[in-house]
């Protein structure tokens, strides 16, 4: 099956390893407290990732360090009725890692 046809009918593509393992960073950090750098260490070390993977994910470990707040701030203010707290924590972490 050529590369074209399996991200036809849904196979897993290199970009879509990536945000998956951004995700993973981004839950592990919020729900342990860890940060999401040093989770990101602890877990890129072991991930066979490729080098454009590895920049993808970098991106979005270093926005979320740099302004969790701000992030969260946005969300709060598209969930005016509903607090950023009772979402679930991993609702919360894709939201995190979309914006």
């Amino acid at each position: 099956m050529s590369e074209r046809e399996r991200k036809r009918r849904g196979g897993t593509t290199a970009r879509r390893q990536a945000r998956e393992l951004a995700f993973k960073v981004a839950y592990q950090g919020a729900l342990t407290g860890d940060g999401y750098a040093a989770t990101w260490t602890a877990v890129g070390a072991e991930a066979p990732l490729s080098d454009d993977q590895r920049e993808l994910v970098d991106d979005v470990v270093k926005l979320l360090d740099a302004s969790v707040a701000e992030v969260d701030a946005a969300l709060a203010a598209a969930c005016a009725h509903w607090p950023l707290e009772r979402l679930a924590a991993t609702d919360r972490s894709v939201l995190r890692v979309a914006v």
